[in-house]
């Protein structure tokens, strides 16, 4: 697990922003792994991020699948999902 927030002045006059990262990932199936990661960035009061979940499934020796899905937030309000789908 990682966590960070910060803060700070990235326009002058324009008030902080305040900067948060998290991610948690966990073993799972022995050498496959699944995440969640969020991030947020607030500026004058207007937050805009994403959020996602991941992971990397093996299979035997011969087939994994990796995925990924996001959601993002803040100016647009089209075109903030995403996916990708791998299997190998």
């Amino acid at each position: 697990m990682a966590f960070v927030s910060v803060e700070s002045d990235p326009i002058p006059g324009a008030g902080r922003a305040n900067y948060t990262v998290g991610r948690l990932q966990r073993d799972v199936f022995g050498r496959s792994a699944a995440a969640v990661t969020f991030a947020n960035r607030n500026l004058a009061g207007v937050n805009q991020g994403s959020a996602s979940a991941d992971t990397n499934l093996l299979f035997g020796k011969t087939f994994n699948f990796t995925g990924q899905v996001v959601k993002s937030w803040g100016l647009f309000s089209q075109g903030t999902e995403a996916f990708y789908v791998r299997p190998f």
